[in-house]
């Protein structure tokens, strides 16, 4: 009597190891260049070997030293650097633009606009030769750049329509009023807001910016305040070797009240 053999098919996981293991470090690191912060992140939730591969690049310690070159020494002790600095990048991704790494100050608490902002873009096409939509966070002068390459188009309900200079300097600001004003000559009580609202998306750079320039700050900070919180947690916890719930419940609220009040005090 012949015995049964069976193969089993080895899993995704099993086969996306090997396929990640496959191509040498050199194209990963080649091909991860091209990628934005937030990208890599997806990609390192792939499996265990793409993880690894990701958070041993030296790109976010470029990040970092672009961004705050005063904390490349936050690292958790029994990490590798990349990896250290990969979380605390990935901590502060709300005050970090995605293209040039500059990190964020803010300018006034009513002006989200002075933020990164996820701004939808288009990636190069792929085979088939559609574009593939994304989302990264860009400061104000990046989306200014990104604006101009790929500007808006004007609706054309708004072609037309004239408006009160009151009404559109509350709707767009100040300065595209001004600026509107200027082209058209003297001081006109009614102006085009097609012309007002393309003066307002070349200065905040598009909609989601003009969108955002009244939007209080407060919520992106805390966000940000508990992240970097949650890092220098962990940075403790791991040094001292003090318990995670006891230290939780020592120092939680106090400790986030004060990483609020940093972000606010080094803005101001």
């Amino acid at each position: 009597m012949g015995s049964n053999t069976s193969i089993s098919k080895p899993s995704s996981s099993l086969m996306h190891f090997n396929a990640v293991n496959k191509i040498p470090l050199h194209v990963w690191v080649k091909i991860c260049s091209y990628l934005y912060p937030s990208q890599l992140a997806r990609l390192s939730q792939m499996n265990r070997a793409m993880y690894e591969m990701i958070t041993s690049l030296g790109t976010w310690t470029e990040i970092l030293k672009r961004a705050h070159p005063d904390r490349l020494d936050r690292v958790i002790l029994g990490l590798p650097i990349p990896k250290s600095h990969m979380l605390y990048v990935l901590a502060m991704s709300f005050r970090i633009c995605e293209q040039c790494f500059r990190y964020c100050r803010v300018v006034g608490h009513k002006n989200r606009a002075c933020l990164p902002l996820p701004i939808p873009i288009s990636l190069s096409p792929g085979q088939s030769g559609e574009h593939t939509p994304c989302t990264v966070r860009l400061c104000l002068a990046c989306r200014r750049t990104h604006f101009k390459k790929h500007p808006e188009p004007i609706p054309s309900a708004l072609q037309t329509r004239l408006r009160d200079a009151v009404d559109l300097t509350l709707k767009y600001g100040r300065e595209a009023v001004r600026a509107a004003t200027k082209v058209r000559g003297g001081k006109p009580t009614c102006l085009k807001e097609s012309v007002v609202l393309g003066f307002a998306r070349k200065q905040y750079g598009g909609d989601v910016a003009l969108a955002a320039r009244d939007q209080p700050v407060c919520d992106s900070l805390k966000k940000c305040a508990g992240r970097q919180y949650m890092y220098h947690s962990r940075m403790i916890i791991v040094a001292t070797g003090t318990p995670w719930v006891d230290h939780m419940a020592s120092e939680l609220g106090e400790t986030l009240s004060f990483a609020i009040g940093d972000l606010l005090l080094e803005d101001s």
